[in-house]
């Protein structure tokens, strides 16, 4: 990112010779090499008290386990020689949490996605999930600033006689904010289509305040009221001014109003259940399980309603009992007792009541993608001629079994 931003600004440069844009790029350069350093120095200071009571051995020893099968041994090299110094034990420790993240986004993972079941992501699941995942009210305000933002770049390439690459330039010159954001946007979404780690939308959040700053921008001009062009002191003139610059921009506030409001009905309405947010495209929060799972729509957030239900079903009385597979980071034991037994698709058909997280549900119901193999055992092939009884806050499918 920093490159392509230190590539810009130097293109921008007018009228230089090359030797002066390549000293100011190297100056650029330079700079951007000590915000680096600043951060190596934040990243030693935070860290230090943490590693300060964790034994070198140890730490050593649990990064060549953690590290054994990383792929590129030259980084891992790398971090084991800083973990052996003491000075720098607490990069090693930081460089291995990179290491980490890199090694877990490659491996990628066993995910659900429009039907089917696979563990090498899909190109178009980032682009989908922003799309459904999103309120429609904000995509619609995103349409808008992009029609805007179009219009005026083609007019003013329509009004200029100037090449391509003169105009682009002062395009980026002179709009170097939103040139920023915008490549932040493209290089972190084109690294995240290409990974196969495809397990929830929070992945591309990074994203999203400058996606906010760029949609934000754009409507805030379009909302502008224009600059008087008339210095007649005829009324009649006057009032065609004030008409042009008052009166014609309402209706622009009425939608932009509108579909701001649309935006705090429809988060107020997702409550609680925001997590599990789809918007109307979907089909909604109770139905986004069709889509996709995991952090999606199932974190094991739905536990302790699972609990009310059990104490209050629709049917009356009380469910004593019921088999359950969790997918959730709580411990069912805690909130249940004795009133649970763990049940995993490999045990067979149970009977009464069973419970099972959508996560769990769509990972054995979906179609293995080409390539991937899930054994038969594991597909809970006995569940499907079944209809579920209960969807419990959106996560967890409750069934009433013969």
């Amino acid at each position: 990112m920093y490159a392509v931003l230190i590539a810009g600004w130097v293109f921008t440069l007018p009228n230089l010779l090359g030797r002066e844009r390549l000293r100011i790029g190297l100056s650029l350069i330079g700079k951007t090499l000590l915000i680096g350093v600043i951060g190596i120095i934040v990243i030693w200071a935070v860290y230090t008290p943490f590693i300060s009571r964790y034994p070198a051995e140890r730490q050593l020893r649990d990064a060549q386990f953690l590290l054994g099968s990383y792929g590129f041994r030259s980084a891992v090299n790398f971090d084991l020689a800083l973990i052996k110094h003491a000075a720098t034990r607490p990069l090693g420790q930081y460089v291995l949490g990179v290491l980490m993240v890199q090694q877990r986004s490659a491996g990628g993972n066993t995910n659900f996605f429009l039907g089917e079941v696979s563990g090498t992501g899909s190109r178009s699941y980032f682009p989908l999930m922003y799309l459904l995942k999103e309120p429609l009210a904000l995509h619609l305000l995103t349409l808008i600033a992009l029609l805007i933002g179009l219009s005026r770049v083609m007019a003013g390439a329509a009004g200029a006689s100037r090449q391509v690459g003169t105009r682009l330039r002062r395009w980026i010159a002179e709009h170097f904010t939103q040139f920023s954001s915008m490549t932040v946007i493209a290089i972190y979404w084109i690294i995240s289509i290409k990974s196969p780690l495809n397990i929830g939308v929070r992945h591309i959040l990074p994203t999203f305040p400058f996606i906010y700053l760029l949609v934000s921008r754009e409507i805030a001009l379009w909302l502008r009221p224009g600059h008087e062009t008339t210095a007649s002191q005829n009324i009649g003139e006057r009032l065609k001014n004030i008409y042009r610059l008052y009166i014609t921009v309402i209706p622009k506030y009425l939608a932009v109003c509108a579909l701001l409001l649309w935006l705090i009905i429809d988060t107020a309405l997702a409550f609680p259940h925001f997590l599990s947010y789809y918007n109307e495209l979907a089909g909604g929060n109770t139905n986004g399980w069709r889509i996709a799972v995991d952090s999606n729509y199932d974190w094991g957030q739905d536990l302790k309603r699972l609990v009310q239900f059990m104490d209050a079903p629709p049917s009356g009385g009380k469910i004593p009992k019921i088999q359950l597979d969790y997918f959730g980071g709580a411990n069912p034991r805690y909130y249940l007792g004795d009133r649970f037994e763990p049940w995993r698709s490999s045990r067979g058909p149970t009977h009464g009541y069973f419970a099972i997280s959508s996560s769990f549900r769509q990972g054995a119901f979906g179609a293995p993608a080409p390539g991937f193999t899930r054994k038969p055992e594991n597909s809970y092939e006995w569940l499907k001629q079944y209809q579920p009884i209960a969807q419990i806050g959106n996560s967890i499918f409750v069934y009433n079994l013969p």
